[in-house]
């Protein structure tokens, strides 16, 4: 997953954000995710649409692979050390 780093933060904000993380019981990546996700949400432009379309997708994908049994992680680490 990609990672976003953002300099130059002021204090102000970054202490307003951190005491909201804590309000909310959210660690401050989290909270930062979650107010740049609402606030992308409220914009009108392609980018939302796009956003939009590509989770309608992933959720499709997500449905139709739930049929699946896939082996738990213990499993595939025994089966890998039996070798």
């Amino acid at each position: 997953m990609p990672t976003l780093q953002i300099r130059n933060i002021p204090d102000s904000l970054y202490m307003a954000l951190k005491e909201l993380a804590l309000k909310e019981k959210r660690s401050l990546n989290s909270q930062a995710l979650i107010m740049l996700l609402n606030g992308f949400m409220q914009t009108d432009g392609e980018e939302k649409k796009q956003y939009l379309e590509l989770m309608a997708k992933a959720k499709v994908l997500g449905e139709q692979n739930r049929g699946y049994n896939l082996p738990d992680a213990a499993s595939l680490i025994r089966e890998d050390r039996d070798r």
